[in-house]
């Protein structure tokens, strides 16, 4: 889930058998209170938004609304956790007109030698990537080894020529 820089106090009331039970990981993990009780919501959100999603409650799009992710990242948390996707037809024009989207902005500007870096991470969508211009090759296109500061992927790059 993405992380928010400003928080929002709020109360909650627990048990004396939970509050002994967060006190006692606190203690285990040498962290505060306020972090394991932040780091269990996510947790329990994640994996709320999961089991309306299995239920047919919500779609992709509205899971990793909720979760503040990616629809790409909301399809590889299922997969990691070996949900298999709801596909109904509404949902599946969602996504797909979210990546038309993506392409067509992609493509709108001309291509000009050397100035067609990289811009996104392939694997997350991120825009925390670093790029190193790497020799050119013998069909004197460019390449580009490409590392992504969010989910640590690695690779190189090989920008599409659009021809007009």
């Amino acid at each position: 889930m993405t992380e928010d820089k400003a928080s929002t106090p709020v109360t909650i009331r627990l048990s004396a058998a939970n509050l002994r039970g967060v006190e006692a990981v606190c203690a285990l993990e040498h962290i505060d209170r306020s972090k394991l009780l932040e780091e269990l919501i996510e947790e329990g959100l994640c994996d709320r938004t999961i089991r309306l999603y299995e239920a047919g409650k919500l779609t992709v799009g509205k899971g990793a609304e909720i979760l503040g992710i990616s629809q790409r990242e909301f399809f590889e948390l299922l997969e990691n956790k070996f949900i298999c996707l709801n596909w109904d037809s509404a949902g599946l024009k969602e996504y797909m007109k979210q990546i038309s989207k993506r392409k067509e902005a992609s493509m709108s500007e001309p291509y000009k030698e050397g100035e067609l870096k990289p811009k996104r991470c392939p694997n997350c969508g991120s825009e925390n990537i670093h790029n190193q211009e790497l020799e050119a090759r013998s069909d004197s296109s460019e390449l580009y080894d490409t590392y992504c500061r969010d989910c640590k992927w690695s690779g190189d790059i090989s920008p599409d020529k659009h021809l007009e």
